[in-house]
């Protein structure tokens, strides 16, 4: 049932964001991509922390490092680095904060495993990864190109 979940999310933001390719001139279309994919990444904050969240007390962990049991989790859930086409297992990849660290959380909805020449990627100007999610993110690149990242298991 989560996996049919995430799969109907996943073709609604293709949607959303193929509307707007449609609809943009294409000098503009990197920033409205952008821009579309944040306010998704907005309007489902509240649902994502509360799924994240689950019957915890909290949402997230104190700290930068995950726990053990966390990293575990992530590296199940996606069996390599989450960069399209890369194959390095997840293991040997480093649990990246989607959102940095301060502001972000140190959770489930904001770490995934990316290995270290497309954790420079990341950073890079134009690039952006958003976790909308737990373990559906959407890399943008700089031409405003897209693509959906779902997670190998729920």
């Amino acid at each position: 049932a989560a996996d049919t979940g995430i799969a109907v999310l996943a073709d609604e933001v293709d949607q959303r964001l193929n509307h707007v390719r449609g609809r943009v001139d294409p000098r503009d279309l990197p920033y409205a991509i952008r821009h579309t994919a944040r306010h998704i990444h907005t309007q489902l904050a509240q649902a994502r922390h509360t799924a994240c969240q689950g019957h915890d007390e909290n949402h997230g962990r104190p700290g930068y490092r995950p726990p053990a049991a966390m990293r575990r989790e992530i590296q199940a859930r996606h069996a390599t680095c989450v960069f399209p086409t890369c194959n390095q297992p997840s293991h040997r990849c480093d649990l990246d904060h989607t959102l940095p660290w301060r502001p972000g959380t140190t959770c489930r909805c904001n770490l995934a495993p990316l290995c270290r020449r497309h954790h420079r990627l990341k950073q890079s100007p134009g690039w952006k990864l958003h976790q909308i999610w737990p373990g559906l993110l959407i890399w943008i690149t700089p031409s405003g190109a897209w693509y959906i990242v779902r997670p190998d298991r729920q």
